[in-house]
């Protein structure tokens, strides 16, 4: 699952060179820590003349009667995309990417707490992940573009985070994944199914500030301090017990005198 977006830029017209972006549709923009699904973030779509807008994440379909039905459809998985009701016709015309600087993701710590990780490219590079968008059109005229982060299944030390993780593309196949032509199977499976770039991400543990999208600061990526409270606080008692138990031990040498 990919569900909560990280894209620290303070200006998107930093994703138009790497993206061949050529229109840019973004009049306000502030950098995002912790965006959630129904929020806004950055969207290339493979229109004619490429796009840079900011679509709702959670894909509304050109054919749905309402706009909440986005609030469920945040990823689409690879296995069975191409013939998802929901996904199958943006997958054929309407392919996106979402430039990120990361995504969070949870993992079960000792103490039964989640732990949120920080997942991003070792070098700072944003991660393009694969995303299917629409535009839907509301009986008042509202027009609202969304869109779904691909995912597929975890690979190399993801694994033992989350069983998904989003589809991240190189830049060759940004390109092809972009193309504004209706893509062939062939073209499409060979995007979806490539073997994911897993050594160039690592997983830095975080703040648990990210856990509420309350949050949504640069606090939210301040590092994890290693808790050592448990075993302080173990240290303590045993300190105690011992004074505690002195007097005792005291008098009953005194005793035995």
């Amino acid at each position: 699952m990919c569900g909560r977006l990280v894209i620290t830029e303070p200006d998107l017209s930093v994703f138009v060179a790497p993206f061949h972006v050529q229109q840019v549709d973004v009049s306000e923009w502030i950098p995002r820590y912790n965006l959630a699904p129904t929020q806004l973030a950055p969207l290339i779509t493979n229109e004619g003349e490429r796009r840079l807008t900011l679509g709702r994440f959670g894909l509304v379909p050109s054919w749905a009667d309402g706009a909440k039905v986005g609030n469920k459809l945040i990823n689409a998985r690879v296995e069975g995309v191409a013939t998802s009701k929901a996904f199958g016709r943006a997958l054929r015309s309407r392919r996106g990417v979402v430039p990120v600087s990361g995504y969070f993701e949870w993992r079960a710590g000792a103490n039964g707490k989640k732990q949120p990780l920080f997942i991003h490219d070792q070098s700072g590079k944003p991660l393009a992940l694969a995303a299917l968008w629409d535009r839907w059109r509301g009986p008042d005229g509202e027009v609202v573009e969304s869109f779904a982060v691909i995912t597929r299944p975890a690979a190399g030390f993801l694994e033992a985070v989350h069983s998904r993780m989003p589809l991240s593309l190189p830049p060759e196949h940004v390109e092809r994944w972009l193309s504004p032509d209706a893509a062939t199977p062939q073209e499409l499976e060979a995007v979806l199914s490539r073997r994911p770039d897993v050594e160039s991400l690592t997983a830095q543990a975080v703040s648990a500030l990210a856990n509420s999208p309350k949050n949504d600061g640069p606090e939210c990526l301040a590092e994890a301090q290693e808790s050592a409270e448990p075993e302080r606080q173990q240290r303590q008692l045993e300190l105690f017990e011992s004074i505690a138990s002195a007097p005792a031990r005291a008098s009953g040498r005194s005793r035995s005198r």
